[in-house]
């Protein structure tokens, strides 16, 4: 098994904590000045660092990997291990501690099937959702699916299976839009109006993050480097600079597809080239918090709308609100996701994992 890469871990912890912010920017908002929407509403560019991510992990844990069924089944099982059970345990919480069982149980169960089979439920015809589940963070769990789905199929194509697996990604972003005489758009945000629904899911370009995260995964492992000190330095500099002008909407630059893929994969690509070259050590509890990053991004929502219910509750309504509530709930939080990662990822989901080996 591969070893960990300590700047991926610290790169997730960041995404997860961006992402978090970004669903509380407005606790930080005040009448003279909107600091959290200025600081935190670009947050949601963690998504697409995840879905980089995922690709490269791919990538960096599969590359001598046996080409048999036995080894795609047991791959498959454990990504479903990795991914389902606690995303099921955060959805039931969220719909029992909301009162939402009747709801989904007697008068929407589809819109239950669709969040547990990782199928959007088409509510909406805006992608790329195309349609919240319970836990509205769940929508990018769909596409997490997906991109394993087609992984395990490339699998079965040994040496050449990341070539297969990019050939199958194009194929289906690029071509699946002329079966209704449409041409290709790369804004995530759009519908093609697929008869049938699923097909949005597959022809989003929001699949390309996946394939940028294995490029850039093949980059890694490949015998490039920069060797220059130098030249490395300046390209994170550079990198860095970028990523933030685009974060904060400096100079006009554009937040679609290809834009997060720019800033995201420069900033990743250097700071991989650097990696590479002299191995960057890291803060361990930044490394920790990527370790937590999954936990982190599924429990956010539930403390975000549970925590201020429970202060009111025990007479600390004061602390329900603005900055101080969003203080107490970075804290919470990482407290619940550090739980969460140490009793039931590691211990309890580790234990079934190695089981279906």
């Amino acid at each position: 098994m591969q070893k960990k890469i300590d700047l991926i871990q610290v790169v997730r912890g960041v995404g997860a904590l961006l992402v978090c912010s970004f669903h509380m920017k407005t606790l930080l908002n005040t009448p003279t000045f909107a600091y959290g929407s200025f600081f935190f509403g670009s947050g949601a560019i963690g998504v697409p660092l995840f879905f980089i991510l995922s690709g490269f992990i791919i990538f960096y844990t599969t590359q001598n990997s046996a080409r048999s069924v036995t080894y795609v089944r047991i791959f498959a099982l454990k990504r479903i291990v990795r991914i389902v059970p606690l995303y099921y345990l955060v959805t039931l919480i969220w719909i029992v501690g909301l009162g939402q069982v009747g709801y989904y149980l007697a008068r929407r169960p589809d819109l239950l099937l669709s969040a547990l089979t990782f199928v959007p439920s088409f509510t909406s015809t805006v992608g790329p959702s195309f349609g919240f589940p319970p836990v509205a963070i769940g929508w990018t769990l769909a596409y997490e699916m997906l991109f394993y789905l087609i992984f395990c199929v490339s699998l079965f194509f040994g040496k050449f299976r990341y070539a297969v697996l990019s050939l199958l990604i194009v194929s289906i972003v690029v071509g699946l839009p002329f079966l209704v005489g449409a041409s290709v758009n790369f804004d995530a945000s759009h519908a093609y109006g697929f008869s049938v629904r699923y097909l949005e899911v597959m022809a989003s370009p929001v699949m390309l993050y996946f394939l940028l995260g294995v490029l850039l995964g093949w980059i890694y492992q490949s015998s490039f480097a920069i060797k220059s000190h130098t030249i490395s330095f300046l390209m994170v500099g550079v990198s860095l600079v970028y990523f933030w002008l685009a974060y904060f909407g400096i100079g006009h630059l554009s937040n679609n597809i290809f834009a997060n893929m720019l800033s995201c994969g420069a900033l990743l690509f250097s700071l991989l080239m650097w990696h590479k070259n002299r191995p960057i050590s890291f803060f361990k509890p930044l490394v920790y918090l990527g370790d937590i990053s999954y936990s982190l991004y599924l429990v956010h929502p539930l403390v975000i709308v549970f925590l201020p219910k429970i202060l009111r509750s025990v007479g600390l309504a004061s602390l329900a609100n603005g900055p101080v509530l969003f203080v107490l709930a970075i804290i919470v939080i990482l407290l619940i996701s550090a739980i969460s990662y140490e009793f039931f990822e590691r211990k309890m989901l580790s234990r079934i994992s190695r089981a279906i080996v």
